[in-house]
């Protein structure tokens, strides 16, 4: 068991639009990269597209609200919202 005490990670830029607190970061066999982390999106913030290569990721929206669009799918993002991004999202 690890204890992992949020207070002491940074917000870092994730150079997309939004900033991150990396809580754990995997490869797998397959070098397939699996991420948990906090995000943090400014009021008014447009996140610049970008395609989650190789790896999935998981989101869940604590406060605030957005839009984020993958293809022709819109989903309004909300407070108790759990997204799941796979390899084949393309985000704008």
């Amino acid at each position: 068991m690890h204890e992992i005490k949020l207070s002491k990670l940074n917000w870092e830029d994730a150079s997309h639009g939004y900033f991150r607190k990396k809580v754990m970061e995997v490869n797998n066999a397959s070098n397939k990269v699996c991420k948990v982390q906090f995000v943090k999106i400014p009021p008014n913030q447009i996140i610049k597209p970008h395609a989650h290569k190789g790896q999935t990721e998981s989101e869940y929206v604590l406060a605030g609200s957005g839009i984020i669009k993958s293809g022709k799918q819109v989903l309004r993002l909300r407070p108790g919202l759990f997204l799941l991004l796979g390899p084949e999202n393309f985000m704008r």
